[in-house]
């Protein structure tokens, strides 16, 4: 039982940063719309998306290491 909590707390423990890139992100967003012209902003938008792409991604890939911990 040790090691399912064990392994379960360093998978919280990395996923805890990847809440914290995802609402950045959309933080980041708002301020671009008020501050950037459309150019600038659709070229930050697109690359915003895809850090949230890849953050989505690898929350996944965690989530799917939870789950064969708690089989």
């Amino acid at each position: 039982m040790d090691n399912l909590e064990n392994g379960g707390s360093k998978l919280h423990q990395l996923m805890q940063p990847l809440n914290i890139i995802r609402l950045s992100c959309g933080n980041i967003r708002v301020r671009i719309a008020k501050a950037l012209d459309e150019g600038d902003a659709e070229y930050l938008n697109a690359k915003l998306d895809r850090i949230e792409e890849q953050v989505t991604r690898l929350n996944q890939l965690l989530q799917d290491q939870k789950t064969e911990l708690t089989e």
